[in-house]
């Protein structure tokens, strides 16, 4: 499927090298978006003009995937078959899991609002931050993955960390629903734990774009992933 990728830069096909151009502007603004609100959740809140600007970023990125949509339309209908079909079908799939990144982002940048309060520095906050950093981490790679020189290996790997992740994020729900916080603390440990994995789970299937076959993106085979590193 990465080969498929790259033809969107490499064809003579500007509507279709377009729409790609601006599913890659969706990801390095949803990775600010994050950057933004970790910072907000961790280290100090979010200032009003900073959550305003957070804001029209996911708008930004709510428009590209109607624009990404619109062009990807017009191929269709004005194009051949074969790999620019593929192509439609792999952009129409992973704008939709960008801009759902770009929700739970925002989602992060209000968990303020329910308990304004540190999160402190105890095993499970410990925890939910190396899991914000590492989730920064594969955003930063996937970026490079999609791109013209992505490497196939590279994106097996960072597709096997962002499902790892979610697995991590659902074994923390039990240690917050053992814990003995309050109410409100609880809530914001529960829905920071909720929007990480989502994340993750979105950048997964971004990433399976780049591995799997059409009929299993989304999904997770070993099989398959397998047999793409043993023939790299």
């Amino acid at each position: 499927m990465l080969d498929i990728l790259k033809t969107l830069f490499t064809k003579d096909n500007d509507v279709l090298a377009e729409a790609q151009a601006e599913f890659m502007e969706m990801l390095e603004r949803t990775q600010a978006m994050f950057k933004d609100a970790k910072r907000g959740v961790w280290e100090q809140a979010l200032t009003a003009d900073e959550r305003k600007e957070l804001y029209r970023s996911d708008r930004r990125v709510n428009k590209l995937e109607r624009s990404v949509r619109r062009r990807v339309l017009v191929a269709m209908n004005t194009m051949g078959t074969g790999t620019d079909l593929n192509n439609c079908v792999l952009l129409l799939h992973v704008v939709k899991d960008a801009e759902r990144i770009g929700d739970y982002c925002k989602n992060l940048s209000e968990l303020r609002d329910y308990d304004e309060r540190d999160l402190g520095a105890d095993d499970v906050s410990a925890t939910l931050r190396s899991i914000a950093d590492e989730i920064d981490e594969i955003f930063a790679a996937t970026l490079p993955v999609m791109s013209p020189h992505g490497e196939i290996d590279a994106a097996v790997e960072l597709l096997q960390t962002a499902r790892e992740l979610c697995k991590r994020c659902d074994r923390q729900l039990l240690r917050i629903a053992k814990c003995d916080k309050d109410p409100s603390a609880v809530t914001v440990l529960v829905l920071l734990t909720r929007f990480y994995k989502r994340i993750a789970a979105h950048l997964s299937n971004v990433l399976s774009a780049a591995v799997m076959p059409l009929h299993k993106l989304d999904y997770f085979d070993e099989r398959e992933l397998e047999g793409l590193t043993d023939n790299s």
